[in-house]
C-alpha cells in the first residue's frame, strides 16, 4: 500500500476513535455533575445549592472568587478567597459564565478544555509514537477517573488533567530545543499553565532537570525566569489590590519547609518516618485512581521482559521531581496545621498520570500483537470507566477509590448523598425537600488529625 493511502487509513482510524472516546468522555463528565460531582458528593456535610439542590464543594464560594474579581465587584465579595492566584481557568471560562453563569457556563467550558486536551495529546502521540498507542491513549483518557473527579465543577481544579498534559508536551519540546528561542516560548507558557493550578513543583523542577543534562546553565537560569514570570506579574497585580500573598492556602508549603529548620516532637517524627513505605504505596496507586498505575507496572514488567527501552528523558525528570516532592512534604518533622504529609491526600501526585500514560502507549505500540497486553488495556479501560461512570451506577468501589484519592469524608459519604439527594446531573432539577427529614447517620463535622493538626492547649 503506497504511504499516502497508509497515512489517510490510519487517520481515519484515529479520527472515528477520537469522535467516540470525546463522545464517551463528555457523557462521563456530564454525569458527574449536579448531585453526581464528586468533589462534592464524596464529602460528609456537602454544600447543597438550591433550587436543584446540586451538591457542590463547601470552598464553592471561593472558586466563584475570581469571576467576582474580574468583574470588578467590591472587594468584600471576593478578597476573602484563597484561590484567586489560580486565575487560568476563570479566564478562559469568563465568556461562558457571563453569559450562562458560574455553574453552567464553568462546566460547559471544562469539558470543552478537556476534550481539546483529549485530542491535543492522543494527536501529539500519534505523530510521536504511533497509531495504535494514540488509539490507546484517547480511550485511557476518555475514561480516567482523574478527569470525572473534577471536572463536574467549575473549579480552577478543571486545569490539573490538561495542564499536566499541555506541561508534558512542552518538557519533552524543551528536551528536543535546539537553541534559546526555543527554550524561552515553552518556559513561559509553562508559566502561564502554572497559574491555572500548582505545577511548578513537579515540572519546574523537571525543566530545569532536563536543562541540567544538557549541561545549558543559562537556558536554566532563563527558563526559570520565564516559568516564574506570569507568577509574578499575577503577584505584583494583587499586592495592588491590597490582596494579601500569604494566606491559609499558599502558607502550607513554607510551614512544611520551616519544620526542617525548627524539628520537634521527634517521636512523632520517627513514626512518620517509618510509616513512609507504606505512604508511598497509597500515594502510588490512589493518586491515580489504582487502574493507571497498576498498568503502568505491567508496562515496566512487559518492557524489561522484551527489552524495550520505553521511559525516556523528560519521563525520568518528571519522576524524580515528583518522587522528590513526595519526600520533601512526608520526611518533614511534625508541624502545626494543614497536612500534605500521609495517604490522605493522594491527590497531590496526580500530575505524574502523563509518564503513566506515555509509558503505557509505547508498549502498546510495540505489543500491539500480543493478546494479554491488549487484554490487560481494554480491561484497564473498563475498570477506569466504572469508576468515572460510578455515581450514576452507584459502584461502591468508586466511591472507595474516590475516597483514597482524597479523604476528605468517610467512604460511605458519595453513596449516602446520592440515595439522599438521587442521581440527577446538570439540567436535571428536583425542587423538593422530602429527604430533608431523614435521619443522618453521620458523625459531626470535623478535621481528623492526619488532615489538620492542631497546636497543643
Amino acid at each position: 500500500m503506497p504511504l499516502e493511502a497508509q497515512i489517510s487509513v490510519t487517520s481515519r482510524r484515529f479520527r472515528v476513535h477520537a469522535v467516540a472516546a470525546s463522545i464517551v468522555l463528555l457523557m462521563a463528565i456530564w454525569l458527574s455533575t449536579g448531585t453526581m460531582a464528586p468533589y462534592g458528593a464524596t464529602l460528609r456535610h456537602p454544600a447543597v445549592l438550591e433550587p436543584c439542590h446540586y451538591l457542590v464543594n463547601v470552598d464553592h464560594e471561593q472558586f466563584a472568587a475570581p469571576f467576582r474579581m474580574m468583574h470588578g465587584d467590591d472587594f468584600d465579595t471576593w478578597g476573602f478567597s484563597v484561590v484567586l492566584r489560580r486565575l487560568l481557568f476563570p479566564i478562559l471560562a469568563l465568556p461562558l459564565v457571563n453569559v450562562m453563569g458560574f455553574l453552567v457556563g464553568g462546566v460547559i467550558t471544562s469539558m470543552a478544555i478537556h476534550v481539546f486536551a483529549l485530542i491535543g495529546f492522543s494527536t501529539w502521540v500519534l505523530r510521536r509514537i504511533g497509531e495504535s498507542a494514540a488509539v490507546t491513549m484517547l480511550w485511557l483518557l476518555a475514561t480516567y477517573p482523574g478527569v470525572t473527579y473534577w471536572a463536574g465543577l467549575p473549579y480552577s481544579y478543571v486545569i490539573i488533567v490538561p495542564g499536566s498534559l499541555a506541561c508534558m508536551m512542552l518538557l519533552y519540546r524543551l528536551d528536543a530545543a535546539p537553541n534559546w528561542g526555543e527554550i524561552a516560548i515553552p518556559s513561559l507558557f509553562l508559566g502561564v499553565i502554572f497559574l491555572g493550578y500548582d505545577l511548578l513543583p513537579f515540572f519546574g523542577p523537571a525543566t530545569l532537570l532536563v536543562l541540567l543534562r544538557r549541561r545549558r546553565w543559562l537556558w536554566m537560569f532563563g527558563a526559570g525566569i520565564a516559568m516564574v514570570l506570569p507568577s509574578l506579574l499575577v503577584a505584583a497585580l494583587f499586592i495592588l489590590l491590597g490582596v494579601p500573598l500569604v494566606n491559609s492556602n499558599t502558607i502550607t508549603y513554607l510551614l512544611v519547609l520551616s519544620a526542617y529548620f525548627h524539628p520537634a516532637d521527634m517521636a512523632q517524627w520517627g513514626r512518620d518516618v517509618v510509616a513512609l513505605p507504606g505512604v508511598f504505596i497509597s500515594n502510588f496507586l490512589f493518586g491515580n485512581f489504582v487502574v493507571l498505575p497498576v498498568l503502568f507496572c505491567g508496562a515496566l514488567i512487559v518492557a524489561w521482559r522484551r527489552r524495550l527501552l520505553i521511559v525516556e528523558k523528560s519521563d525520568t525528570a518528571l519522576l524524580i521531581a515528583s518522587a522528590a516532592l513526595f519526600l520533601f512534604n512526608n520526611v518533614a518533622p511534625p508541624y502545626y496545621g494543614w497536612q500534605l504529609r500521609g495517604a490522605w491526600m493522594a491527590r497531590l501526585y496526580q500530575p505524574v498520570f502523563p509518564v503513566f500514560l506515555l509509558v503505557i502507549a509505547r508498549v502498546s505500540q510495540r505489543a500491539a500483537a500480543e493478546r494479554t497486553w491488549r487484554a490487560a488495556v481494554a480491561l484497564s479501560i473498563l475498570a477506569n470507566g466504572s469508576i468515572a461512570f460510578g455515581p450514576v451506577l452507584l459502584n461502591p468501589i468508586a466511591a472507595h477509590v474516590y475516597q483514597r484519592f482524597y479523604s476528605h469524608s468517610p467512604p460511605e459519604a458519595m453513596l449516602v448523598n446520592l440515595r439522599r439527594f438521587g442521581r440527577r446531573p446538570l439540567g436535571v432539577c428536583r425542587t423538593a425537600h422530602d429527604w430533608d427529614h431523614i435521619p443522618d447517620p453521620g458523625t459531626p463535622f470535623n478535621r481528623p488529625a492526619f488532615m489538620y493538626r492542631y497546636p497543643p492547649p
